[in-house]
């Protein structure tokens, strides 16, 4: 039997580091070698990964999840998300919007009466008395027009001051105020109340 006449060059996924050897060993988790015959594997790129030993080519991270190339990739946080692949860091959900959830790819716009102030939130706050939000993706709360009011919170409009009451820009957006002796009002929101006529009170 004759002897070896030349040394058959290590695969793809796998390396060989020393001279002398009769076998090659597969590239190990997180590593990858996609050239024949070579002495080392290499390190994943950002936003990928090798979830098992002896790969060609590392792994995109899918949206929802990220990675530095050093460790296997991780479901962005709740308040964070991001929507494209090989991620290598997640985005905060901006102001206005908010995920629950772990390992998403998109934020939610809050429910209308609701809002987050700033990013990275994975909880609506509720607007406060006097306050109503219907906009979506607004992060503010606006106060009451004159002729309306609140008194719950949390709201997408605000409630007509009622016949015979008013709000003007001098009361606060909670409560109407009763139409003074002498006068009037026999409509809804009204901003301010007319004088009684001549023969009347």
């Amino acid at each position: 039997t004759w002897g070896t006449t030349s040394c058959v060059n290590c695969e793809v996924g796998r390396y060989n580091t020393g001279t002398g050897n009769s076998d090659c060993s597969d590239c190990s988790i997180g590593t990858f070698q996609n050239s024949v015959g070579q002495g080392s594997c290499s390190g994943c790129g950002t936003g990928t990964w090798a979830p098992t030993t002896g790969l060609s080519v590392c792994q995109n991270c899918p949206a929802g999840k990220f990675s530095d190339g050093t460790v296997a990739c991780a479901d962005c946080d709740a308040g964070k998300y991001t929507s494209s692949n090989s991620a290598g860091s997640c985005s905060s959900c901006p102001a206005g919007t908010y995920q629950p959830n772990t390992g998403m790819s998109y934020c939610l716009y809050c429910p209308l009466g609701q809002i987050t102030g700033s990013a990275g939130l994975s909880i609506c706050s509720s607007c406060s008395v006097g306050t109503f939000h219907n906009v979506a993706g607004s992060s503010t709360c606006n106060t009451c027009a004159i002729g309306k009011y609140d008194t719950f919170g949390g709201r997408a409009e605000c409630d007509d001051c009622p016949p015979g009451t008013f709000r003007d820009s001098g009361q606060p957006s909670t409560m109407c105020g009763n139409c003074g002796v002498g006068k009037y009002t026999d409509v809804s929101a009204s901003t301010s109340c007319l004088n009684c006529p001549a023969g009347r009170y």
